[in-house]
């Protein structure tokens, strides 16, 4: 402030502050509860992401049941696992989910369109979406449109001169229509836990399905339940009551367990194959065709002989759960079905797989049951020998056996080396993977005195005279002795140059392809190729790494096994078991 300006005094200050009050808070503070009531209005009116108003539940949810088990922690403490789903059916009326159909009744059909413009279709085609839209721009650009009602004029023909059955079509959109299902968010369930004796001292718990629609948690109680009843807490406006009830299945916290894979382990899907064949296996053949002679008898055997638990672990879809989950209890030993939830594309719903994405899976079962003894089964299409190796680093104690079945097309590049492969792998584990002797030698093994070899005889030595010697420097200073030159009737001429040598016809190949070729030296002519089995040869790496991480941990109670033939399972998992009975009686 200046000299010349008079001081401002209290009452022009208060003036001042009023006027910023009037013409800037007042309106800032008016506009900022505009914008939050028209906020709060639309929250109101319009549900946002995993969450649904109870009066805009839909009119047609279901649940679908998960059954785990149940786990004694201590005495008169129990711990149940609850897993289900609530999900409206797919509406196969909509532009997106009749597109679906049509492009899996198209791919089913053999060189006809390119595979790679359906997947592409596939890719774009998300899951777990409003059945109710057809206006998503996704499923109406000119292209798409055009595919689809190209694939809906065609597919009576195609599939009569295919002789597709009416029974596999039906079977396909049964199958597919459980992808297209919309689950449902933010739903209120209620959850009854039975006791077995005492219905008073039944006990209620509640939950809300996440974004995903499922619910997924843990109750505890005094005593072990009877059966789960999940209801769906609908307002009383609702047509109807939703509830689904189910048994409790108490595993015995001690014995022998067995988790197993479930894709090219104890059911034909083809993972290394074609996606084509693999399509079909999935979504159209029969159960029938999806048995792995002598699984079952092996698996049922264990059940039979060891009262063995089972755990069926997979990174298939969680919805192929149904058929999965009657296909088991047909065929093989019940236990607990684990699938994973998936979200994105229909298509990489069904051909995205890793075998890390079991390991949390698997280190639960090991953690709830900590005096179990596990066999781990898995197959050599995907990593499970990793997996099955890094869990048996991290818990030493429980696993009994690893068993890799070797599925077509994973062990070798050459279809006819796939035996020859695995019976060396199981070669190496015979002599790699064995607990190495004692350092101190016992008073049976010490080996008797060598005898001490006789003295060295000196060397003669030769005494040449001097005219030798002169002949010798002589002979060595002589052109006649040089490297690069000859005598020829006296004259010193330099020898002719060596031909160029013949290009070997054996060329490398793409450093980038499965067979390289290489010649058997680097001077040989016309030699024949020798073939570099990639596949072959990582699979050795493979092994012995995973056997030399065993070594470093000491682990040598431990069956490893690459099979084809489950007999030989069955016979070596039944011999640790009874090995350790014996141990424990």
């Amino acid at each position: 402030m200046s000299d010349d300006q008079p001081p401002i005094g209290r009452k022009q200050k208060f003036m001042n502050l009023m006027k910023t009050t009037r013409d800037v808070y007042i309106p800032n503070i008016r506009s900022t509860i505009s914008q939050k009531t028209a906020e709060g209005f639309r929250a109101a009116t319009t549900p946002s992401e995993g969450r649904v108003l109870s009066h805009q539940y839909p009119l047609d949810m279901n649940i679908r049941i998960y059954p785990t088990y149940t786990t004694n922690l201590k005495p008169n403490l129990f711990e149940t696992i609850v897993r289900f789903n609530v999900s409206v059916p797919a509406n196969l009326n909509t532009r997106k989910n009749r597109l679906i159909l049509s492009l899996c009744k198209q791919y089913l059909r053999t060189n006809e369109v390119d595979d790679e413009t359906i997947e592409q279709h596939f890719d774009e085609a998300p899951l777990d979406t409003d059945t109710e839209s057809t206006s998503s721009s996704r499923f109406t650009s000119g292209s798409k449109l055009n595919l689809a009602e190209s694939v809906n004029s065609t597919d009576n023909n195609v599939f009569q001169r295919e002789n597709t059955s009416k029974k596999e079509l039906s079977v396909l959109r049964e199958r597919v229509t459980d992808f297209l299902s919309r689950s449902v968010p933010g739903v209120a369930t209620i959850i009854d836990v039975s006791s077995p004796d005492n219905p008073e001292e039944d006990k209620t718990f509640f939950e809300t399905t996440d974004e995903t629609g499922n619910v997924t948690v843990r109750l505890q109680t005094n005593y072990a339940p009877s059966s789960i009843r999940v209801t769906l807490d609908t307002p009383p406006s609702y047509p109807s009551l939703i509830s689904k009830a189910y048994a409790c299945n108490l595993v015995n916290p001690d014995g022998i367990g067995l988790i197993s894979d479930i894709d090219d382990t104890i059911k034909h899907t083809g993972i290394t194959g074609d996606k084509r064949s693999m399509f079909r296996n999935v979504f159209v053949n029969s159960a029938e065709t999806w048995v792995i002679d002598k699984i079952p008898l092996w698996y049922n055997a264990l059940r039979n002989a060891a009262d063995a638990s089972f755990f069926y672990v997979s990174n298939s879809p969680i919805q192929t759960f149904p058929v999965l989950n009657k296909y088991i209890m047909d065929t093989l030993p019940q236990g607990p079905l684990f699938l994973k939830q998936y979200s994105g594309s229909f298509w990489s719903s069904i051909m995205t797989s890793s075998a890390n994405r079991k390991l949390d899976t698997i280190t639960n079962i090991l953690e709830d049951f900590p005096q179990k003894k596990f066999i781990l089964v898995g197959d050599s299409g995907e990593q499970d020998f990793e997996a099955y190796i890094g869990t048996a680093l991290r818990y030493p104690d429980q696993i009994i056996g690893i068993y890799i079945r070797c599925c077509k097309n994973s062990m070798s590049d050459m279809g006819l080396r796939e035996q020859e492969v695995q019976k060396e792998l199981n070669n190496i584990i015979t002599r790699d993977y064995s607990k190495p002797l004692s350092s101190t030698p016992s008073s049976t093994n010490i080996s008797p005195r060598k005898r001490p070899p006789p003295p060295p005889v000196p060397r003669k030595t030769f005494q040449l005279s001097s005219d030798q010697l002169s002949e010798i420097d002589r002979s060595r200073s002589s052109p006649a002795h040089s490297s690069d030159t000859i005598i020829n009737d006296g004259m010193i001429e330099t020898p002719p140059r060596l031909p160029l040598r013949k290009p070997s016809s054996s060329q490398f190949s793409n450093p980038g392809s499965s067979i390289q070729t290489v010649p058997s030296t680097l001077s040989d002519y016309d030699t024949t190729d020798l073939y570099f089995d990639r596949k072959a040869e990582t699979w050795r790496g493979r092994v012995s790494q995973g056997i030399r991480d065993l070594i470093e941990i000491q682990k040598f109670d431990m069956g490893l096994l690459f099979f084809n033939d489950p007999e030989q399972c069955l016979e070596d998992s039944m011999a640790r078991i009874r090995s350790l009975q014996k141990d424990n009686s």
